[in-house]
């Protein structure tokens, strides 16, 4: 049975695309204790591109996201996933 989801804010920690054409980003709780330890998620399939441009600007500000995991599991569907100044 999958662990269940939620809405996290988070680090990201690696993102990228792999052969099979999924884009997948490694994500770090921030909360303490952490909801889940780091690990990687799979963007929805219907916005790729446009969730790997937000977490590669994540990185690269330095900056954390707000998400909603389908699951905690490793490999589990990112439905959304903003940039966040603020932390939501």
């Amino acid at each position: 049975m999958a662990s269940p989801g939620g809405q996290f804010v988070c680090d990201v920690i690696r993102a990228g695309p792999d052969y099979d054409a999924n884009v997948n980003i490694m994500l770090q709780d921030r909360a303490q204790p952490a909801g889940f330890p780091r690990r990687w998620f799979a963007a929805h399939p219907s916005v790729k591109p446009e969730m790997l441009a937000v977490a590669l600007a994540a990185m690269s500000t330095n900056t954390p996201v707000n998400v909603d995991l389908e699951s905690v599991d490793q490999g589990s569907i990112i439905l959304f996933l903003y940039t966040a100044k603020d932390l939501i």
